[in-house]
């Protein structure tokens, strides 16, 4: 008898602060994944509107969403909230998707299958692509190709030319 395929978790960290306008297309973005075994850090940062108990309600509803923040509910900011969640992560690999963005629904899937198939790669990642705040697309597409980097800062060094310039976009990343 053939043993079953075992997915690896993806942890997805979503840093969320006052964006309750946007947090329920982040949220359902990652629940309409193809790629369903993955776990849904949403880290509140202090919020003041109606985000924290929009989570939470999110988290009632699906046991892959948990809902955390900092003691006191307090705004820490957004490295103490990315420094919550990967202490959080039960995750082989990953993901930032901040409350303001919103995944493709085969992302997860794809960069994961890039990942087991280059098991020397430390990360993946692809373009974004901005929307304006009614969710329409904007034009602008974010992030660059390994090529264009090293050319754009005439170096033979990659992790150089990301480190210098950031040509990858945090929510395009996932990371083992």
């Amino acid at each position: 008898m053939k043993a079953p395929v075992v997915e690896p978790l993806v942890t997805v960290c979503m840093p969320s602060y006052n964006y309750g306008r946007f947090l329920s297309h982040a949220v359902e973005s990652v629940l309409a994944q193809t790629y369903s075994n993955f776990e849904l850090l949403v880290v509140d940062n202090g919020s003041s509107d109606d985000s924290h108990q929009m989570a939470r309600s999110f988290a009632a509803r699906d046991p892959r969403v948990q809902v955390l923040t900092h003691p006191g509910h307090a705004n820490r900011g957004v490295n103490a909230s990315l420094n919550l969640g990967l202490a959080n992560a039960s995750g082989a690999y990953f993901g930032l998707l901040p409350a303001d963005d919103m995944y493709m629904p085969d992302g997860l899937e794809r960069r994961v299958a890039l990942l087991e198939s280059a098991p020397d790669s430390g990360l993946v990642y692809g373009l974004s692509q901005t929307l304006v705040e009614d969710g329409r697309p904007s034009g602008h597409i974010g992030g660059r190709g390994p090529e264009e980097m090293l050319l754009h800062d005439d170096t033979s060094d990659l992790l150089e030319a990301i480190l210098f310039h950031d040509f990858v976009p945090g929510a395009a990343m996932l990371a083992r």
